[in-house]
């Protein structure tokens, strides 16, 4: 009896090593080792991909007892160099792989992920998935709890309904008004005698003499000034000169009023008007604004730099504003009509899309697409997809869009329309 026993003992040990041999030579993948290792059954299941062993395929067919003695009852044996995880509606999958449940649907083949693969069709493929994402994520309502609302700082702000006023701002510089500014010139011929005003900036009064010439004929002839004003230039004439009648001896301006020459961007052009009033504000006179008015608008566009000048008149009654002085101008530009604007922050750009978040109310947010018109200011026209009352997120909103996107291509892979995901 001890000898039948270390004989059968003996046969078992030999048909063991056999076994592991097989096994060793089997191209099983090491992360999925312990997997192969293990006796699978695969009930309801459609036919396996059974390139690596030749197990029978029908019911209850056995597997080969020489390698991983496994039973597939009423379904084909599983492949034996992947992962045997059971195969059946609902059935979860071996984490360390990437089979994920097939529900409902035959299984994928084990060489690639063993993705499930629905009854319900994806919609979109590649060459529409742009599209059909811009329309899903328009579908997607996203929940979030009170108080992650108010720990994201979410904020939101109503879409209104008016007029708006597009500031414009611009810059400039100090020009004396051509329109007031009086020329004086020699009224005889003959040899300069005395120079009376030789400085520019100086003021003079209407009547007073500037110059003095000795005529031909032996006489004085005093020049005065026809109206009083600043002396903005003095001529180049100098004591015994010979100088004509007609030679331009100074340039006399009124400075209690001056034009400021400014310029604005040609796409700027079409809020500009005469008479519009404009501010101006000066470096070196910080906290005070002039205000004035335009007065000429030229008609040109100018080539190099794409921009319009025009010119404002301001008051200059202490003579402070001199030529060249830089200006810095503002004026609003109004619409002309009501329109639907929001926070110019709410709009969310990508690519050609324009969307914002609206706020549904109880926690509740969605995508809307949106077309979005002239900006005024922090205010930006909408000229579709959005109307006046609606609220809009204003901050945060990224975050939020992000998590409809998000909600949208999960709801593509599922196969049917995104459903709605609570934050909680």
């Amino acid at each position: 009896m001890v000898r039948v026993a270390a004989l059968l003992l003996a046969v078992v040990a030999g048909m063991w090593l056999q076994h592991r041999s097989r096994l060793a030579d089997l191209p099983i993948n090491p992360a999925r080792a312990e997997t192969a290792e293990r006796e699978t059954a695969t009930p309801d299941v459609a036919g396996h991909d059974t390139r690596t062993h030749d197990a029978a395929s029908h019911p209850a067919a056995g597997h080969d007892p020489a390698s991983h003695e496994m039973t597939s009852p009423e379904g084909v044996g599983h492949d034996a160099t992947t992962h045997g995880a059971a195969s059946h509606p609902a059935a979860g999958h071996d984490p360390a792989s990437h089979g994920m449940t097939s529900q409902e649907a035959a299984g994928h083949d084990p060489g690639s992920h063993d993705m499930a693969t629905r009854s319900a069709a994806v919609p979109g493929d590649s060459a529409d998935a742009g599209s059909a994402g811009t329309a899903a994520a328009e579908a997607v309502v996203v929940r979030i709890a009170p108080e992650v609302v108010n720990s994201l700082g979410v904020r939101t702000a109503r879409a209104e309904l008016g007029a708006l006023q597009r500031r414009v701002d611009s810059g400039g510089f100090v020009a004396y008004d051509e329109s007031r500014i009086t020329r004086l010139h020699a009224t005889a011929s003959g040899r300069v005698g005395r120079l009376l005003v030789t400085t520019p900036g100086r003021r003079v009064k209407a009547g007073e003499p500037v110059i003095e010439i000795e005529s031909h004929d032996g006489q004085t002839v005093s020049v005065t000034a026809p109206v009083e004003g600043l002396v903005a230039e003095v001529g180049e004439v100098y004591r015994g000169m010979e100088i004509g009648a007609g030679t331009e001896i100074m340039k006399l301006v009124d400075a209690s009023t001056v034009w400021v020459k400014g310029e604005i961007f040609e796409s700027d052009g079409g809020w500009l008007y005469i008479g519009q009033p404009v501010e101006a504000r000066f470096p070196e006179r910080p906290g005070e604004v002039w205000k004035g008015a335009v007065e000429i608008i030229l008609p040109k566009v100018e080539y190099a730099n794409r921009t319009i000048r025009y010119r404002v008149r301001f008051d200059n009654p202490d003579g402070f504003l001199l030529p060249n002085t830089f200006a810095e101008l503002t004026f609003y530009g109004r619409s002309g009509k009501e329109v639907v604007h929001i926070p110019r922050q709410a709009l969310i750009r990508e690519g050609e899309t324009e969307r914002v978040i609206v706020s549904l109310g109880n926690g509740r947010f969605a995508p809307r697409v949106v077309t979005a018109g002239a900006e005024f200011g922090e205010r930006l026209e909408i000229r579709s997809g959005l109307q006046a009352g609606e609220e809009v997120v204003t901050s945060a909103q990224f975050l939020i869009d992000s998590e409809a996107s998000l909600q949208a291509s999960m709801g593509r892979l599922d196969g049917g329309a995104p459903s709605t995901h609570h934050h909680h």
